[in-house]
Protein backbone atom coordinates (compact mmCIF):
# COMPACT_ATOMS: atom_id res chain seq x y z
CA UNK A 1 0.00 0.00 0.00
CA UNK A 2 2.86 2.39 0.75
CA UNK A 3 4.63 1.96 -2.32
CA UNK A 4 0.80 2.74 -4.46
CA UNK A 5 0.62 5.35 -2.06
CA UNK A 6 4.26 6.66 -3.18
CA UNK A 7 3.36 6.40 -6.66
CA UNK A 8 -0.50 8.12 -6.35
CA UNK A 9 1.77 11.36 -5.33
CA UNK A 10 5.02 11.48 -7.18
CA UNK A 11 3.25 11.31 -11.10
CA UNK A 12 0.77 14.71 -11.88
CA UNK A 13 -1.80 12.31 -12.90
CA UNK A 14 -1.95 10.07 -10.12
CA UNK A 15 -4.44 11.99 -8.32
CA UNK A 16 -7.65 10.89 -11.26
CA UNK A 17 -6.93 7.23 -10.30
CA UNK A 18 -5.43 6.99 -7.20
CA UNK A 19 -8.51 7.68 -4.71
CA UNK A 20 -7.74 6.36 -1.13
CA UNK A 21 -10.93 4.37 -1.41
CA UNK A 22 -9.00 2.51 -4.53
CA UNK A 23 -6.47 1.72 -2.22
CA UNK A 24 -8.28 0.23 0.75
CA UNK A 25 -10.06 -1.94 -1.29
CA UNK A 26 -7.56 -3.26 -3.27
CA UNK A 27 -4.60 -3.11 -0.56
CA UNK A 28 -5.21 -6.91 1.04
CA UNK A 29 -4.88 -8.35 -2.54
CA UNK A 30 -3.09 -6.16 -4.30
CA UNK A 31 0.11 -6.42 -1.86
CA UNK A 32 -0.33 -9.72 -1.76
CA UNK A 33 -1.10 -11.02 -5.37
CA UNK A 34 1.15 -12.57 -7.73
CA UNK A 35 -0.58 -10.78 -10.23
CA UNK A 36 0.76 -7.61 -11.84
CA UNK A 37 -1.63 -5.05 -11.20
CA UNK A 38 -0.73 -2.03 -13.31
CA UNK A 39 -2.74 1.40 -13.80
CA UNK A 40 -1.54 3.93 -16.66
CA UNK A 41 -3.09 6.56 -18.24
CA UNK A 42 -4.27 7.24 -22.07
CA UNK A 43 -0.90 8.16 -23.11
CA UNK A 44 0.72 5.06 -21.72
CA UNK A 45 2.04 6.83 -18.25
CA UNK A 46 2.36 4.21 -15.14
CA UNK A 47 0.42 5.54 -12.62
CA UNK A 48 0.95 2.56 -10.02
CA UNK A 49 3.20 -0.60 -10.20
CA UNK A 50 2.33 -3.27 -7.07
CA UNK A 51 4.37 -5.92 -5.73
CA UNK A 52 3.47 -8.46 -8.57
CA UNK A 53 4.87 -6.00 -10.75
CA UNK A 54 8.06 -5.65 -9.01
CA UNK A 55 8.51 -9.64 -8.87
CA UNK A 56 7.17 -10.50 -12.30
CA UNK A 57 8.81 -7.35 -14.39
CA UNK A 58 11.87 -7.28 -12.14
CA UNK A 59 11.10 -2.96 -11.82
CA UNK A 60 10.55 -1.33 -8.69
CA UNK A 61 7.67 0.92 -8.25
CA UNK A 62 9.78 3.98 -8.15
CA UNK A 63 11.42 2.75 -11.31
CA UNK A 64 8.47 2.56 -13.32
CA UNK A 65 6.03 5.50 -12.15
CA UNK A 66 5.54 8.13 -14.53
CA UNK A 67 7.49 6.12 -17.50
CA UNK A 68 5.99 5.08 -20.44
CA UNK A 69 4.67 1.56 -20.89
CA UNK A 70 6.19 1.15 -24.17
CA UNK A 71 9.80 0.12 -22.05
CA UNK A 72 7.56 -3.36 -21.76
CA UNK A 73 6.61 -3.96 -25.14
CA UNK A 74 8.27 -6.55 -26.58
CA UNK A 75 9.64 -5.80 -30.64
CA UNK A 76 7.81 -8.50 -31.49
CA UNK A 77 4.61 -7.03 -30.43
CA UNK A 78 4.54 -3.58 -31.26
CA UNK A 79 1.17 -3.20 -31.98
CA UNK A 80 0.21 -4.67 -28.46
CA UNK A 81 -0.41 -1.61 -26.59
CA UNK A 82 -2.26 0.24 -29.84
CA UNK A 83 -4.47 -2.17 -30.11
CA UNK A 84 -5.61 -2.23 -26.63
CA UNK A 85 -5.99 1.38 -26.16
CA UNK A 86 -8.18 1.61 -29.44
CA UNK A 87 -10.35 -1.63 -27.66
CA UNK A 88 -10.25 0.42 -24.59
CA UNK A 89 -10.85 4.17 -25.97
CA UNK A 90 -14.38 1.61 -26.95
CA UNK A 91 -15.13 0.84 -23.69
CA UNK A 92 -14.50 -2.64 -24.58
CA UNK A 93 -13.12 -4.99 -21.30
CA UNK A 94 -10.22 -7.23 -22.62
CA UNK A 95 -9.89 -10.20 -20.85
CA UNK A 96 -7.34 -13.16 -20.96
CA UNK A 97 -4.91 -11.64 -23.82
CA UNK A 98 -1.75 -13.85 -24.19
CA UNK A 99 1.15 -11.66 -25.28
CA UNK A 100 4.89 -11.47 -24.44
CA UNK A 101 6.38 -8.82 -22.34
CA UNK A 102 9.91 -7.54 -21.64
CA UNK A 103 11.55 -8.02 -18.47
CA UNK A 104 14.03 -5.97 -16.56
CA UNK A 105 17.69 -7.19 -18.25
CA UNK A 106 15.06 -7.84 -21.79
CA UNK A 107 14.42 -11.23 -21.43
CA UNK A 108 10.57 -12.23 -22.70
CA UNK A 109 7.92 -12.56 -20.11
CA UNK A 110 4.86 -14.37 -21.59
CA UNK A 111 1.99 -13.00 -20.10
CA UNK A 112 -1.74 -13.32 -19.84
CA UNK A 113 -3.72 -9.67 -19.43
CA UNK A 114 -6.88 -8.37 -18.72
CA UNK A 115 -7.34 -4.86 -19.51
CA UNK A 116 -10.02 -2.82 -18.05
CA UNK A 117 -10.93 1.06 -18.93
CA UNK A 118 -10.76 3.50 -15.76
CA UNK A 119 -13.86 6.11 -15.60
CA UNK A 120 -14.04 9.67 -14.01
CA UNK A 121 -17.69 10.90 -12.72
CA UNK A 122 -19.08 12.13 -16.16
CA UNK A 123 -17.96 8.00 -17.72
CA UNK A 124 -14.97 9.36 -19.69
CA UNK A 125 -12.11 7.33 -20.21
CA UNK A 126 -9.39 8.51 -18.52
CA UNK A 127 -6.79 5.40 -18.42
CA UNK A 128 -6.45 1.65 -18.11
CA UNK A 129 -6.33 -0.70 -15.42
CA UNK A 130 -3.71 -3.97 -16.37
CA UNK A 131 -3.97 -7.20 -14.56
CA UNK A 132 -0.74 -9.35 -16.22
CA UNK A 133 -0.05 -13.14 -14.81
CA UNK A 134 3.30 -14.75 -15.63
CA UNK A 135 2.37 -17.97 -18.27
CA UNK A 136 5.50 -19.05 -18.59
CA UNK A 137 5.41 -22.15 -16.65
CA UNK A 138 2.36 -22.77 -17.80
CA UNK A 139 3.61 -22.51 -21.58
CA UNK A 140 6.52 -24.60 -20.65
CA UNK A 141 3.69 -27.20 -19.37
CA UNK A 142 2.00 -26.93 -22.53
CA UNK A 143 4.55 -27.74 -24.92
CA UNK A 144 5.87 -30.37 -23.37
CA UNK A 145 3.23 -32.17 -22.29
CA UNK A 146 2.47 -31.30 -26.42
CA UNK A 147 5.23 -33.03 -26.98
CA UNK A 148 5.05 -35.97 -25.40
CA UNK A 149 1.37 -36.62 -26.49
CA UNK A 150 2.39 -36.06 -30.28
CA UNK A 151 5.35 -38.44 -29.70
CA UNK A 152 3.43 -41.23 -28.17
CA UNK A 153 0.92 -41.07 -30.62
CA UNK A 154 3.73 -41.24 -33.57
CA UNK A 155 4.86 -44.67 -31.83
CA UNK A 156 1.25 -45.66 -31.92
CA UNK A 157 0.39 -45.31 -35.37
CA UNK A 158 3.36 -46.81 -36.71
CA UNK A 159 2.91 -49.65 -34.89
CA UNK A 160 0.89 -52.61 -37.15
CA UNK A 161 -0.72 -54.05 -33.69
CA UNK A 162 -2.36 -52.22 -30.85
CA UNK A 163 -0.36 -51.39 -28.29
CA UNK A 164 -2.37 -49.24 -25.63
CA UNK A 165 -5.90 -50.31 -24.06
CA UNK A 166 -7.40 -47.90 -21.77
CA UNK A 167 -8.85 -49.26 -18.44
CA UNK A 168 -12.12 -48.01 -16.97
CA UNK A 169 -10.72 -45.58 -14.76
CA UNK A 170 -8.13 -44.26 -17.32
CA UNK A 171 -4.85 -46.14 -16.48
CA UNK A 172 -2.86 -46.19 -19.80
CA UNK A 173 -1.18 -49.80 -20.04
CA UNK A 174 0.75 -51.72 -22.65
CA UNK A 175 -0.90 -54.27 -24.74
CA UNK A 176 3.26 -55.70 -25.48
CA UNK A 177 6.28 -54.02 -23.92
CA UNK A 178 8.18 -51.71 -25.95
CA UNK A 179 10.86 -49.43 -24.19
CA UNK A 180 10.28 -46.49 -26.04
CA UNK A 181 6.80 -46.19 -25.75
CA UNK A 182 7.09 -47.17 -21.92
CA UNK A 183 9.91 -44.10 -21.59
CA UNK A 184 7.10 -41.84 -23.41
CA UNK A 185 4.65 -43.08 -20.68
CA UNK A 186 7.28 -42.37 -17.99
CA UNK A 187 8.23 -38.85 -18.97
CA UNK A 188 4.18 -38.08 -19.61
CA UNK A 189 3.78 -39.50 -15.52
CA UNK A 190 6.64 -37.80 -14.41
CA UNK A 191 5.40 -34.40 -16.14
CA UNK A 192 2.00 -34.05 -15.00
CA UNK A 193 2.38 -35.07 -11.61
CA UNK A 194 4.94 -32.60 -10.82
CA UNK A 195 3.05 -29.81 -12.81
CA UNK A 196 2.09 -26.67 -11.05
CA UNK A 197 -1.32 -26.87 -13.14
CA UNK A 198 -4.39 -28.47 -12.72
CA UNK A 199 -4.00 -31.90 -15.44
CA UNK A 200 -6.70 -33.83 -16.24
CA UNK A 201 -7.99 -36.78 -19.36
CA UNK A 202 -11.36 -36.31 -20.46
CA UNK A 203 -13.45 -37.69 -22.78
CA UNK A 204 -15.48 -35.04 -25.10
CA UNK A 205 -18.31 -35.60 -23.42
CA UNK A 206 -16.76 -34.89 -20.34
CA UNK A 207 -16.29 -37.82 -18.50
CA UNK A 208 -13.08 -37.67 -16.38
CA UNK A 209 -10.42 -40.39 -17.37
CA UNK A 210 -6.88 -39.40 -15.45
CA UNK A 211 -5.90 -36.25 -13.19
CA UNK A 212 -2.57 -35.21 -11.78
CA UNK A 213 -1.65 -34.75 -8.22
CA UNK A 214 -2.05 -30.92 -8.65
CA UNK A 215 -5.44 -31.70 -9.75
CA UNK A 216 -6.62 -33.36 -6.63
CA UNK A 217 -4.75 -30.66 -4.47
CA UNK A 218 -6.72 -28.26 -6.05
CA UNK A 219 -10.17 -29.53 -5.45
CA UNK A 220 -9.48 -31.66 -2.68
CA UNK A 221 -11.22 -34.97 -3.83
CA UNK A 222 -9.17 -37.99 -3.91
CA UNK A 223 -8.00 -39.16 -7.77
CA UNK A 224 -10.78 -42.16 -7.18
CA UNK A 225 -13.15 -39.74 -6.01
CA UNK A 226 -13.29 -37.86 -9.54
CA UNK A 227 -11.79 -40.81 -12.08
CA UNK A 228 -15.17 -42.11 -14.11
CA UNK A 229 -17.41 -39.02 -12.91
CA UNK A 230 -18.83 -36.47 -15.42
CA UNK A 231 -16.80 -32.83 -15.05
CA UNK A 232 -20.74 -31.47 -14.20
CA UNK A 233 -20.50 -33.07 -10.87
CA UNK A 234 -18.04 -31.03 -10.11
CA UNK A 235 -19.88 -27.74 -10.94
CA UNK A 236 -21.17 -25.40 -8.57
CA UNK A 237 -24.69 -24.92 -7.67
CA UNK A 238 -26.62 -23.37 -11.27
CA UNK A 239 -23.36 -23.68 -13.02
CA UNK A 240 -24.01 -26.95 -14.57
CA UNK A 241 -24.86 -25.82 -17.96
CA UNK A 242 -22.98 -23.12 -18.30
CA UNK A 243 -19.67 -24.76 -17.34
CA UNK A 244 -20.92 -27.83 -19.86
CA UNK A 245 -21.23 -25.02 -22.58
CA UNK A 246 -17.82 -23.44 -22.21
CA UNK A 247 -15.97 -27.06 -21.80
CA UNK A 248 -18.37 -28.04 -25.31
CA UNK A 249 -17.31 -24.98 -27.17
CA UNK A 250 -13.48 -25.98 -26.67
CA UNK A 251 -14.23 -29.70 -27.76
CA UNK A 252 -16.16 -28.85 -31.04
CA UNK A 253 -13.53 -26.39 -32.49
CA UNK A 254 -10.51 -28.98 -31.51
CA UNK A 255 -8.85 -26.46 -28.70
CA UNK A 256 -9.24 -23.40 -26.78
CA UNK A 257 -9.30 -21.42 -23.40
CA UNK A 258 -12.41 -21.76 -20.96
CA UNK A 259 -13.77 -18.50 -19.89
CA UNK A 260 -13.79 -18.78 -15.98
CA UNK A 261 -15.79 -21.63 -14.62
CA UNK A 262 -16.78 -21.87 -10.97
CA UNK A 263 -15.89 -25.49 -9.91
CA UNK A 264 -17.23 -26.91 -6.60
CA UNK A 265 -14.41 -28.38 -3.73
CA UNK A 266 -14.88 -31.18 -1.48
CA UNK A 267 -15.42 -28.61 1.25
CA UNK A 268 -18.00 -26.70 -0.14
CA UNK A 269 -16.46 -23.45 -1.34
CA UNK A 270 -15.59 -22.65 -5.16
CA UNK A 271 -12.70 -21.70 -7.08
CA UNK A 272 -13.15 -19.95 -10.54
CA UNK A 273 -10.60 -21.73 -12.97
CA UNK A 274 -9.62 -21.75 -16.54
CA UNK A 275 -8.99 -24.54 -18.62
CA UNK A 276 -7.11 -24.83 -21.60
CA UNK A 277 -8.51 -28.17 -23.59
CA UNK A 278 -6.96 -29.81 -26.66
CA UNK A 279 -8.21 -32.56 -28.41
CA UNK A 280 -5.88 -35.71 -28.98
CA UNK A 281 -6.48 -39.03 -30.38
CA UNK A 282 -4.72 -41.96 -28.17
CA UNK A 283 -5.10 -45.49 -29.64
CA UNK A 284 -8.01 -44.30 -32.40
CA UNK A 285 -9.51 -42.72 -29.44
CA UNK A 286 -10.37 -39.12 -29.41
CA UNK A 287 -9.52 -37.60 -25.72
CA UNK A 288 -9.43 -33.82 -24.46
CA UNK A 289 -6.19 -32.98 -22.68
CA UNK A 290 -7.23 -30.05 -20.14
CA UNK A 291 -4.44 -27.55 -18.47
CA UNK A 292 -6.33 -25.74 -15.49
CA UNK A 293 -5.59 -22.81 -13.07
CA UNK A 294 -7.11 -21.44 -10.36
CA UNK A 295 -7.77 -17.93 -11.59
CA UNK A 296 -10.09 -16.44 -8.26
CA UNK A 297 -7.32 -14.01 -6.76
CA UNK A 298 -7.26 -12.24 -10.50
CA UNK A 299 -11.05 -12.40 -11.22
CA UNK A 300 -11.31 -10.87 -7.60
CA UNK A 301 -8.51 -8.23 -7.81
CA UNK A 302 -10.44 -7.19 -11.04
CA UNK A 303 -13.83 -7.26 -9.78
CA UNK A 304 -12.73 -5.41 -6.71
CA UNK A 305 -10.45 -2.93 -8.83
CA UNK A 306 -13.55 -1.94 -10.96
CA UNK A 307 -15.71 -1.83 -7.77
CA UNK A 308 -13.08 0.95 -6.86
CA UNK A 309 -13.35 3.08 -9.89
CA UNK A 310 -16.68 3.21 -9.92
CA UNK A 311 -16.86 3.51 -6.07
CA UNK A 312 -14.48 6.66 -6.33
CA UNK A 313 -16.31 8.08 -9.25
CA UNK A 314 -19.59 8.30 -7.24
CA UNK A 315 -17.90 9.52 -4.58
CA UNK A 316 -16.58 12.65 -6.85
CA UNK A 317 -20.26 13.33 -8.57
CA UNK A 318 -21.49 12.98 -4.95
CA UNK A 319 -19.00 15.62 -3.60
CA UNK A 320 -19.54 17.68 -6.51
CA UNK A 321 -23.52 17.26 -6.35
CA UNK A 322 -23.41 18.46 -2.66
CA UNK A 323 -21.33 21.28 -3.35
CA UNK A 324 -23.14 22.34 -6.37
CA UNK A 325 -26.79 21.79 -4.67
CA UNK A 326 -25.83 23.58 -1.06
CA UNK A 327 -25.24 27.15 -2.39
CA UNK A 328 -28.82 27.77 -3.86
CA UNK A 329 -30.78 25.39 -1.21
CA UNK A 330 -29.67 28.09 1.13
CA UNK A 331 -31.01 31.04 -0.23
CA UNK A 332 -33.97 29.10 -1.15
CA UNK A 333 -34.39 27.57 2.78
CA UNK A 334 -33.73 31.53 3.70
CA UNK A 335 -36.62 32.73 1.79
CA UNK A 336 -38.83 30.39 2.57
CA UNK A 337 -38.25 30.75 6.07
CA UNK A 338 -39.21 34.20 5.53
CA UNK A 339 -42.08 34.25 3.53
CA UNK A 340 -43.47 30.90 6.14
CA UNK A 341 -43.35 33.74 8.60
CA UNK A 342 -44.63 36.18 6.83
CA UNK A 343 -47.88 34.10 5.98
CA UNK A 344 -48.11 33.28 9.41
CA UNK A 345 -48.05 36.07 11.28
CA UNK A 346 -51.16 37.39 8.39
CA UNK A 347 -53.29 34.35 9.32
CA UNK A 348 -53.35 35.39 12.75
CA UNK A 349 -55.65 38.55 11.43
CA UNK A 350 -59.08 38.53 11.38
CA UNK A 351 -60.95 37.46 8.08
CA UNK A 352 -58.19 36.14 6.77
CA UNK A 353 -59.02 34.74 2.93
CA UNK A 354 -58.79 31.24 1.83
CA UNK A 355 -56.01 31.94 -0.59
CA UNK A 356 -53.84 32.71 2.42
CA UNK A 357 -54.88 29.69 4.36
CA UNK A 358 -53.72 27.76 1.03
CA UNK A 359 -50.70 29.84 0.15
CA UNK A 360 -49.61 29.41 3.68
CA UNK A 361 -49.91 25.22 3.57
CA UNK A 362 -47.78 25.63 0.00
CA UNK A 363 -45.15 27.51 1.92
CA UNK A 364 -45.35 24.95 4.44
CA UNK A 365 -44.63 22.16 2.13
CA UNK A 366 -42.05 23.66 0.31
CA UNK A 367 -40.29 24.11 3.96
CA UNK A 368 -40.46 20.92 4.44
CA UNK A 369 -39.34 19.71 1.00
CA UNK A 370 -36.65 21.81 1.00
CA UNK A 371 -35.75 20.44 4.23
CA UNK A 372 -35.54 17.20 2.87
CA UNK A 373 -33.37 18.27 -0.25
CA UNK A 374 -31.23 19.49 2.56
CA UNK A 375 -30.62 16.29 4.70
CA UNK A 376 -30.64 14.47 0.99
CA UNK A 377 -27.42 16.84 -0.13
CA UNK A 378 -25.85 15.95 4.17
CA UNK A 379 -26.21 11.83 3.17
CA UNK A 380 -24.42 12.67 -0.04
CA UNK A 381 -21.36 14.13 1.71
CA UNK A 382 -21.15 11.69 3.92
CA UNK A 383 -21.25 8.47 1.38
CA UNK A 384 -18.81 10.65 -0.64
CA UNK A 385 -15.87 10.94 1.96
CA UNK A 386 -14.57 7.16 0.82
CA UNK A 387 -11.10 8.45 0.21
CA UNK A 388 -11.12 9.51 3.66
CA UNK A 389 -9.42 6.64 5.60
CA UNK A 390 -8.65 7.45 8.73
CA UNK A 391 -10.55 6.83 11.77
CA UNK A 392 -12.44 9.13 14.01
CA UNK A 393 -15.37 8.52 16.27
CA UNK A 394 -18.78 7.94 14.68
CA UNK A 395 -22.19 8.20 15.73
CA UNK A 396 -23.55 4.75 14.24
CA UNK A 397 -27.06 6.44 14.38
CA UNK A 398 -26.69 8.92 12.41
CA UNK A 399 -24.53 6.64 9.92
CA UNK A 400 -27.46 4.70 9.87
CA UNK A 401 -30.04 7.25 9.22
CA UNK A 402 -28.46 8.48 6.53
CA UNK A 403 -28.12 5.07 4.50
CA UNK A 404 -32.40 4.34 5.73
CA UNK A 405 -32.58 7.64 3.38
CA UNK A 406 -30.30 6.10 0.98
CA UNK A 407 -32.10 2.87 0.51
CA UNK A 408 -35.72 4.31 1.62
CA UNK A 409 -36.41 3.58 -2.73
CA UNK A 410 -35.45 -0.53 -2.71
CA UNK A 411 -37.53 -0.79 0.50
CA UNK A 412 -40.54 1.07 0.55
CA UNK A 413 -42.09 -1.24 -2.40
CA UNK A 414 -41.36 -4.48 -0.23
CA UNK A 415 -41.28 -4.10 3.44
CA UNK A 416 -42.43 -1.87 6.68
CA UNK A 417 -39.36 -0.28 7.50
CA UNK A 418 -39.11 -0.62 11.65
CA UNK A 419 -36.66 1.13 13.55
CA UNK A 420 -35.48 0.07 17.32
CA UNK A 421 -32.64 2.33 18.59
CA UNK A 422 -31.23 1.74 22.22
CA UNK A 423 -28.05 2.84 23.44
CA UNK A 424 -25.09 2.40 21.71
CA UNK A 425 -21.37 4.02 22.17
CA UNK A 426 -19.60 5.91 19.02
CA UNK A 427 -17.24 3.49 16.90
CA UNK A 428 -13.95 4.21 15.86
CA UNK A 429 -14.80 3.87 12.24
CA UNK A 430 -14.89 6.05 8.94
CA UNK A 431 -18.25 7.22 7.86
CA UNK A 432 -18.28 6.03 4.55
CA UNK A 433 -16.95 2.85 4.83
CA UNK A 434 -19.66 2.11 7.69
CA UNK A 435 -22.02 3.50 5.59
CA UNK A 436 -21.28 0.96 2.44
CA UNK A 437 -21.59 -2.15 5.31
CA UNK A 438 -24.88 -0.81 6.43
CA UNK A 439 -25.56 0.02 3.34
CA UNK A 440 -25.52 -3.61 2.04
CA UNK A 441 -26.90 -5.40 4.51
CA UNK A 442 -30.16 -3.34 4.12
CA UNK A 443 -30.45 -3.52 0.43
CA UNK A 444 -29.88 -6.83 0.54
CA UNK A 445 -32.53 -7.15 3.15
CA UNK A 446 -35.02 -5.40 0.91
CA UNK A 447 -33.94 -7.49 -2.49
CA UNK A 448 -34.70 -10.83 -0.02
CA UNK A 449 -38.69 -9.60 -0.07
CA UNK A 450 -40.59 -9.51 -3.78
CA UNK A 451 -42.04 -5.98 -4.22
CA UNK A 452 -45.62 -5.77 -4.15
CA UNK A 453 -46.74 -6.52 -0.42
CA UNK A 454 -45.20 -4.04 1.63
CA UNK A 455 -47.66 -4.52 4.34
CA UNK A 456 -47.03 -8.02 4.84
CA UNK A 457 -43.33 -7.69 5.35
CA UNK A 458 -40.71 -5.82 7.30
CA UNK A 459 -37.80 -5.02 7.41
CA UNK A 460 -35.97 -3.83 11.75
CA UNK A 461 -33.51 -2.38 12.18
CA UNK A 462 -32.17 -2.75 15.70
CA UNK A 463 -29.24 -1.06 17.94
CA UNK A 464 -28.13 -1.91 21.36
CA UNK A 465 -25.07 -2.51 23.73
CA UNK A 466 -23.87 -6.13 24.47
CA UNK A 467 -22.15 -7.32 27.81
CA UNK A 468 -18.77 -5.90 27.50
CA UNK A 469 -19.93 -2.44 25.67
CA UNK A 470 -19.77 -3.36 22.10
CA UNK A 471 -22.07 -1.31 19.86
CA UNK A 472 -24.32 -3.83 18.19
CA UNK A 473 -26.62 -3.26 14.96
CA UNK A 474 -28.71 -6.11 13.93
CA UNK A 475 -30.91 -5.74 10.29
CA UNK A 476 -33.50 -8.56 10.24
CA UNK A 477 -35.92 -9.13 7.27
CA UNK A 478 -38.57 -11.43 6.39
CA UNK A 479 -37.58 -12.68 3.98
CA UNK A 480 -37.62 -16.52 2.59
CA UNK A 481 -34.23 -17.31 4.52
CA UNK A 482 -31.30 -19.23 3.96
CA UNK A 483 -30.23 -22.98 4.21
CA UNK A 484 -27.44 -24.29 6.35
CA UNK A 485 -25.52 -25.09 2.79
CA UNK A 486 -25.95 -21.30 1.85
CA UNK A 487 -24.88 -19.74 5.29
CA UNK A 488 -21.57 -21.44 4.78
CA UNK A 489 -21.14 -20.04 1.61
CA UNK A 490 -22.01 -16.54 2.08
CA UNK A 491 -19.21 -14.84 2.83
CA UNK A 492 -17.17 -16.85 -0.41
CA UNK A 493 -16.00 -14.23 -2.69
CA UNK A 494 -18.11 -14.20 -6.22
CA UNK A 495 -20.26 -16.33 -4.14
CA UNK A 496 -24.27 -14.83 -4.59
CA UNK A 497 -27.78 -15.98 -4.33
CA UNK A 498 -28.81 -13.52 -6.64
CA UNK A 499 -29.52 -13.95 -10.00
CA UNK A 500 -26.69 -14.20 -12.56
CA UNK A 501 -25.34 -10.75 -13.70
CA UNK A 502 -26.95 -9.48 -10.84
CA UNK A 503 -24.35 -7.90 -8.10
CA UNK A 504 -20.24 -9.23 -7.87
CA UNK A 505 -20.59 -11.68 -5.23
CA UNK A 506 -18.38 -9.05 -3.29
CA UNK A 507 -20.54 -7.45 -1.46
CA UNK A 508 -20.48 -9.34 2.22
CA UNK A 509 -17.02 -10.12 1.49
CA UNK A 510 -16.10 -6.74 1.16
CA UNK A 511 -18.17 -6.05 4.84
CA UNK A 512 -16.84 -8.54 6.22
CA UNK A 513 -13.19 -7.34 5.49
CA UNK A 514 -13.82 -3.69 6.53
CA UNK A 515 -15.98 -5.04 9.96
CA UNK A 516 -12.87 -7.13 11.09
CA UNK A 517 -10.72 -4.20 9.90
CA UNK A 518 -12.41 -2.27 12.16
CA UNK A 519 -12.00 -4.93 15.23
CA UNK A 520 -15.69 -5.84 14.99
CA UNK A 521 -17.48 -9.63 13.66
CA UNK A 522 -20.29 -10.00 11.46
CA UNK A 523 -23.18 -12.65 11.76
CA UNK A 524 -25.88 -13.77 10.18
CA UNK A 525 -28.93 -15.94 11.46
CA UNK A 526 -31.10 -17.50 8.90
CA UNK A 527 -33.59 -20.46 8.98
CA UNK A 528 -35.94 -21.24 5.21
CA UNK A 529 -38.97 -19.60 5.86
CA UNK A 530 -38.14 -17.72 9.03
CA UNK A 531 -36.15 -14.46 7.45
CA UNK A 532 -32.70 -13.32 8.10
CA UNK A 533 -30.50 -11.37 10.27
CA UNK A 534 -27.50 -9.79 9.82
CA UNK A 535 -25.70 -9.04 13.31
CA UNK A 536 -22.63 -6.25 13.05
CA UNK A 537 -20.59 -5.81 16.61
CA UNK A 538 -17.92 -3.03 16.67
CA UNK A 539 -16.27 -1.84 19.52
CA UNK A 540 -16.76 1.55 21.18
CA UNK A 541 -14.54 4.90 20.71
CA UNK A 542 -11.92 5.08 23.56
CA UNK A 543 -13.75 7.01 26.10
CA UNK A 544 -16.28 7.50 24.03
CA UNK A 545 -20.23 8.02 25.93
CA UNK A 546 -23.21 5.86 24.87
CA UNK A 547 -25.63 7.49 22.39
CA UNK A 548 -28.93 8.34 22.94
CA UNK A 549 -31.58 6.72 20.29
CA UNK A 550 -32.87 9.63 17.79
CA UNK A 551 -35.39 12.02 18.98
CA UNK A 552 -39.12 10.74 17.17
CA UNK A 553 -39.32 12.02 13.86
CA UNK A 554 -42.43 14.55 13.53
CA UNK A 555 -44.77 13.25 11.07
CA UNK A 556 -44.57 15.84 8.16
CA UNK A 557 -41.00 13.86 7.71
CA UNK A 558 -42.75 10.34 8.34
CA UNK A 559 -44.95 11.18 5.26
CA UNK A 560 -41.77 12.06 2.87
CA UNK A 561 -39.26 9.14 3.48
CA UNK A 562 -38.31 6.04 5.11
CA UNK A 563 -38.83 7.30 8.68
CA UNK A 564 -42.77 5.40 8.07
CA UNK A 565 -41.73 2.37 9.55
CA UNK A 566 -41.92 4.07 12.84
CA UNK A 567 -45.53 4.76 12.59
Amino acid sequence: MDRLARGASTHPHGAQFHKEEKLALLAAIVDSSDDAIISKDLDGTITSWNRGAEKIYGYSAEEMIGRRFSVLIHPAHPEDMSTILQRIRSGEHIRHFETVRVRKGGGPLPVSLSESPICDADGKIIGLSSIARDITERRRVEEQARATSQHAQSLIEASLDPLVTISPKGKIGLARSFSSLADSEQRYRTLTENAHDAISVLTPDGVIREVNRQFTDTFGYSADQMVGRHIRDFAALGREEKNMQSYGQTVATGSGRTAPVEIRKADGSIVLMEFSNSAVQVGGERLVFSIGRDVTEQMRAQAQLMISDRMASVGTLAAGVAHGINNPLAVVLGNLELAVKDADEMSIEANVSPRLVELQESLHDARDAALRVREIVKDLKIFSRAEEDRLTAVDVHQVLESTLRMAWTEIRHRARLVKTYGKVPCVDANESRLGQVFLNLIVNAAQAIPEGHANANEIRVVTGTDAIGRAVVEVRDTGPGMTTETLKMLFTPFFSTKPTGVGTGLGLTMCQRIVNGLGGEIAVESQPGSGTTFKVILPAARGDHMEEAPVAVPPSAVRRGPRAGRR
